[in-house]
């Protein structure tokens, strides 16, 4: 999506800009979203532009896009971006960015599901003191701590 500011006056454009050290950058949280909401919701706004997207075809054909046709699509274009937009607002969550674990990576995920996975095997053969499952055991457990210090 583009968005065009125009400022009036050079000097208060200006004053609002913020520093690079103030900006908070929002990011949507797909993960804990209720998507049957946001997908009944953009469902509803989106069924009007069926009507449109049908004559725009019938219009214009294999033929090459005119002034008009531009405007058409620029405006169809906007009658989609805009409700998903709204939607995703309304119905999904946003934190600032980092706001959750900005350290986590895959090879973090993968030696916690080591961790988990020995842990379970050690307490399923009834947490002995000594012997291999146990070295294995601390050895996964602290591999992962020593990936969420590093």
């Amino acid at each position: 999506m583009c968005c065009v500011y125009k400022c009036r006056d050079r000097v208060n454009c200006h004053d609002s800009i913020s520093t690079k050290s103030e900006v908070r950058i929002s990011q949507l949280r797909w993960d804990r979203a209720g998507l049957a909401a946001y997908r009944s919701l953009t469902g509803y706004y989106l069924q009007s532009l069926n009507t449109a997207l049908t004559e725009l075809e019938k219009k214009s054909g294999n033929r090459f896009a005119s002034k008009s046709t531009l405007e058409k699509i620029d405006d169809i274009y906007c009658r989609i971006a805009n409700p998903l937009l709204s939607s995703s607002e309304s119905t999904i969550p946003s934190y600032r960015k980092n706001f959750f674990k900005f350290w986590w990576d895959y090879n973090l995920e993968e030696l916690k599901q080591k961790s988990i996975a020995s842990c379970r095997t050690w307490r399923a053969a009834g947490k002995p003191r000594s012997g291999p499952l146990f070295d294995l055991y601390r050895k996964n457990k602290s591999a992962y701590r020593n990936g969420i210090r590093s």
